[in-house]
């Protein structure tokens, strides 16, 4: 589920060009992050962060940052 949500940030699946869905991967690594998947919850620090689909919210993005380094990421 994380590798796909990446892949719908990028826009990249493998080596296929697929169409971008920030909605779908928002809600899949939203998913992932809620059961502690640290990969999950460090790439929703950089949509907070970035402002990408979400509003930008800098101590959001910090609290998934510190999330995922307690997970071991």
């Amino acid at each position: 589920m994380v590798e796909y949500a990446k892949a719908l940030l990028t826009g990249y699946w493998f080596d296929e060009h697929i169409k971008k869905d920030l909605k779908k991967a928002f809600e899949y690594l939203d998913q992932a992050a809620y059961f502690q998947h640290p990969e999950a919850t460090f790439f929703l620090g950089k949509m907070y962060l970035g402002g990408i689909y979400v509003d930008k919210d800098k101590e959001r993005a910090t609290e998934y940052f510190r999330l995922a380094d307690l997970l071991g990421y």
